[in-house]
Formats: structure tokens, sequence, C-alpha cells
């Protein structure tokens, strides 16, 4: 099931309880800033990020999955998005640049 943040941009179907009020926040501190450079940790499939891009903010990112890569690709053909280990660091084309606003949606799982 999934829940629906309505607001002054887009409508977005949120994953979980409590992530509308993260989003919300998030597009609230951006929306002077229409043209920010943002970087994306572990972006997925860009469902946050493709807001931002479709907003006009220069997108860069890093995500671990060539999969996930691909997804938010698809969604944002010009973002700058890398393949990376967080746990290695930053890739070398993200730290050439400074950024606007960052931010990291990280999950974490073991067996």
């Amino acid at each position: 099931m999934t829940l629906q943040l309505n607001y002054q941009m887009k409508t977005i179907h949120i994953l979980f309880a409590g992530y509308n009020e993260i989003i919300y926040k998030i597009y609230k501190k951006l929306y002077p800033n229409q043209n920010a450079t943002v970087l994306d940790i572990g972006f997925g499939t860009g469902t946050l990020t493709q807001k931002l891009y479709q907003y006009g903010c220069d997108i860069y990112g890093q995500d671990f999955s060539l999969r996930m890569i691909e997804l938010a690709s698809n969604r944002m053909p010009n973002a700058n998005l890398y393949q990376g280990d967080f746990t290695k660091g930053v890739v070398e084309q993200l730290k050439q640049r400074l950024y606007d606003f960052y931010y990291c949606n990280i999950f974490y799982t073991s067996s």
C-alpha cells in the first residue's frame, strides 16, 4: 500500500508512513532554489530525485546498484549518476563539484 502526498508541485507515491513528511521538508527547503545543484547518495530508482530534476535542479548522485542507475537514468536522462560503493566513499567525479544541497537516503538490511 502506498500513501500520497499532495502539495503545490505534484503528487508523490510514498513507500512507507512518515516518508511524506521527509519529502515535504526537502521540497520546502529547496522550493526557493529552483536551479540548485543537488547530490543524492543512494538515489535508488530516483523517486524523490526525479521531482527535484523536474523542478529544475541539477542532479548528481551515487548508488551501489547498476540496475537502480538504469531505472533512475530513464526518469532523468540528463542527471549525472554514478555507480559506487558508499562504504568506500564518494566516487571521484562527485568530489569535483560543490553542491547547494545533499542528502542520503540509504536503507541497511542484514540477514
